[in-house]
């Protein structure tokens, strides 16, 4: 059996549908919608662990674990795709100094993959 496949990873403002490479932050609350797409795994219950740290190792978010359960679709011998949305929220203050964030993502502990984040800062910005 082949392993599964992070096929893609990108971000988003807060329901939104237009990829970032770029974050703009505003004052109060930042919410990032953290896209996830998984080929190739097996139908059943897995886990998804998202981990964030910025440009100079500082944690901004714990490895979090999610779980996904396709199990009630399994079929014997069938392999899924999902597109799964997280997101995280962060305080203006909280990116204080920050210039970029590292996601690491990891699917079953089995397949890992890294996705960066640029953070900009809008004009009047604390």
């Amino acid at each position: 059996m082949e392993k599964p496949i992070i096929n893609s990873i990108y971000f988003t403002k807060k329901d939104e549908h237009n990829p970032l490479l770029t974050f703009p932050v505003k004052s109060g609350k930042s919410v990032i919608d953290i896209h996830v797409q998984v080929i190739n795994f097996t139908l059943g219950k897995h886990i998804l662990t998202v981990s964030i740290t910025d440009q100079n190792g500082n944690i901004k978010l714990q490895p979090s674990k999610q779980t996904l359960d396709a199990s009630s679709l399994k079929t014997v011998g069938s392999y899924g795709i999902v597109d799964a949305t997280l997101f995280v929220v962060f305080d203006s203050s909280e990116l204080n100094g920050v210039s970029r964030l590292k996601f690491d993502i990891s699917f079953d502990d089995a397949v890992q993959a890294t996705a960066y984040l640029y953070i900009s800062r809008e004009a009047n910005n604390d």
